[in-house]
């Protein structure tokens, strides 16, 4: 009776073990995948401005307190442009530029951060310099930012600062 009881026990621990192997398996990659890091030397995908012409436009974000509003423009030059405004209410949180420019066949995605008084975050001439990790059909990862296109008018980006920092989440939504 105890030998059965034991079997039992211990095939409940092996159903246990590979059922939470099963989970990391196939749940992990795709916690894993919604940003990625460039190593100190990459060599980043060839990349045309033209398959990130899908942000073109103007986007929302709405939050329990906050709302992000952003608007991309694309021109001739081989680039891309984006001007954000972060607030809680009537209070201005901060504003964003973000250009994303062709270079050399890639693609690089500049951000500057500025107070209400316009007086930036980032030291001078020092804008965040992110570049292109990886390019799927719905997602395009720049070094801890990731766009993902979720339809024709609904996109997330995706953003963390360093690997230690928690992944931001942000819900788009075209207007």
């Amino acid at each position: 009776m105890k030998t059965n009881l034991n079997r039992r026990i211990s095939s409940k621990k092996v159903q246990n073990s590979l059922l939470t192997m099963l989970f990391i398996i196939i749940c992990l990659p795709s916690f894993s995948q919604n940003i990625i890091f460039a190593d100190s030397v990459i060599i980043p995908p060839k990349m045309k401005i033209d398959k990130m012409g899908w942000i073109e436009g103007s986007w929302k974000s709405s939050g329990e307190k906050i709302t992000i509003q952003e608007t991309w423009t694309r021109n001739g030059a081989h680039s891309m442009m984006a001007v954000a405004s972060i607030y809680e209410q009537d209070k201005i949180i901060l504003f964003e530029v973000c250009t994303i420019t062709e270079e050399k066949g890639t693609l690089i995605l500049r951000i500057r951060h500025f107070d209400n008084q316009l007086n930036a975050w980032e030291e001078k001439n020092s804008p965040k310099l992110l570049p292109l990790i990886k390019a799927e059909k719905n997602r395009i990862y720049f070094h801890g930012y990731t766009f993902e296109k979720n339809g024709k008018d609904q996109m997330t980006l995706y953003i963390q600062s360093t690997p230690k920092d928690q992944i931001l989440t942000i819900p788009y939504v075209r207007i």
